[in-house]
């Protein structure tokens, strides 16, 4: 078949089609439609949070391959990075050492979430950021192994830092999502 043929087939379709006697779809339907694409569009933060706690903690975890958090490594072996930090105070060390752990979640989250749950997030980013710092904090002054307690300057310091990386993570994977158009992973 010739290249005008298929043309004049499908002009000839389209007019058919446009031709066609108005059919509207039933209300229930166009509302059902509607609502999927305003839930699409406008995710919920619960669930949006949800989802970001996923990503922290597998995310989180892999940071513990190399840079243990309060005492908790997965490898005995991880202390390098620690006395680098360490150059830098105690304070600085905690500091360090949040922004890691937060801004691992915060990077993995822009490539892996839609860019509308993306930007519920960056509307919300201090309530979610600042809620799992202090899920995490909370977990690892569970789980440590320290027999004293944490002076509570270094946790806000660990605080401070986890959400400054987790601010600084959101806005750089949000912006290379943009500008690289790479399709969103986790739906």
């Amino acid at each position: 078949m010739k290249e005008n043929d298929r043309q004049r087939d499908w002009l000839r379709e389209y007019h058919a089609f446009e031709s066609a006697s108005k059919v509207r779809p039933p209300a229930v339907l166009s509302r059902e439609i509607k609502s999927i694409f305003w839930g699409d569009l406008n995710p919920s933060v619960a669930r949006v949070f949800a989802k970001l706690v996923v990503i922290h903690f597998v995310a989180g975890t892999l940071t513990l391959l190399f840079c243990p958090q309060f005492g908790i490594a997965l490898f005995e072996r991880t202390h390098a990075l620690i006395e680098f930090f360490l150059h830098f105070g105690e304070h600085g060390c905690m500091i360090a050492c949040g922004a890691i752990f937060l801004g691992s979640t915060g990077l993995v989250a822009g490539f892996l979430l839609r860019l509308e749950e993306i930007r519920v997030i960056r509307k919300t980013k201090f309530l979610q950021l600042a809620l799992l710092a202090l899920l995490s904090l909370g977990c690892f002054l569970a789980f440590s192994e320290q027999e004293r307690a944490m002076p509570i300057g270094l946790a806000l310091a660990w605080l401070v830092g986890s959400v400054a990386g987790g601010f600084f993570s959101i806005q750089l994977g949000w912006k290379l999502r943009l500008h690289t158009r790479l399709p969103s992973f986790y739906r």
